[in-house]
């Protein structure tokens, strides 16, 4: 729907009630597009016209369109009714996997979210490096170190993963959150590509938990090697001064 890429939602979603209204079946084109594009409407009256009509019209059992219900779902504090969903889905496929994955993370469910991958395998599926990135981020969100260390080792070596620089961003930010400063530090330099803002400002966020201002100011620099024009990078080296008394 080109309203939807225009990011004229409510004008979309009227457009869909008077598609329905004239008795034009809207395709999977049009469900996806409008699920995706929910953005500032509010969630409930997304659930009440949208999925009322997927549930009605016996579309629920198109992956691609459940699969764009579970991730409104997930990402608008209704996860239990991802859950739901999830459950009923008939043999969900690996992106549903994946997206009942990133809702675990995004709601802080790590073991939920472990458990969910466990499930994904067992099912002869590949995880890709969105389930990966994911995966990894529930770890962090969730502290669970170790685990997350060991997913990060066997991507590559047991899935033919090749960690990219979101993955990268999520150990960061994992090791930060254990108090592991100086392991992060490590990990960024063993790194085979430069690393970009992502991974430069989870590092950045693991020196704060850690308080380590000389670190800090470091990353700071480095941030501004990488992009001079950001006015963020001004305001957090004066927000390090001000913390040092400088």
């Amino acid at each position: 729907m080109v309203l939807v890429q225009n990011g004229v939602y409510n004008e979309a979603l009227e457009v869909f009630k008077l598609m329905r209204r004239n008795d034009i079946k809207p395709d999977q084109a049009t469900m996806v597009s409008l699920l995706q594009g929910y953005g500032d409407i509010d969630v409930t009256k997304l659930a009440e016209v949208v999925h009322g009509y997927i549930l009605s019209a016996g579309l629920d059992e198109n992956f691609t369109i459940a699969t764009a219900v579970l991730s409104v779902y997930a990402k608008s504090g209704r996860f239990d009714a991802s859950c739901v969903l999830f459950r009923d889905m008939k043999n969900p496929d690996r992106i549903a996997w994946t997206t009942m994955i990133g809702g675990y993370a995004f709601h802080g469910f790590g073991k939920e979210a472990i458990m969910c991958f466990d499930q994904l395998v067992k099912k002869c599926m590949k995880p890709d490096h969105v389930t990966f990135t994911y995966l990894l981020s529930a770890c962090s969100h969730s502290r669970l170190a170790k685990e997350g260390k060991r997913y990060f080792e066997i991507m590559y070596s047991v899935y033919g993963v090749e960690p990219r620089l979101d993955h990268y961003s999520c150990m960061i930010d994992l090791l930060g959150r254990s108090a592991c400063l100086k392991d992060a530090y490590e990990l960024i330099k063993r790194m085979p590509k430069e690393p970009n803002h992502g991974v430069w400002r989870a590092l950045l966020n693991a020196c704060r938990i850690c308080n380590n201002v000389e670190l800090e100011k470091e990353v700071v620099e480095r941030l501004f090697a990488l992009d001079p024009s950001d006015q963020r990078n001004y305001v957090m080296l004066s927000s390090i001064y001000a913390a040092a008394g400088h």
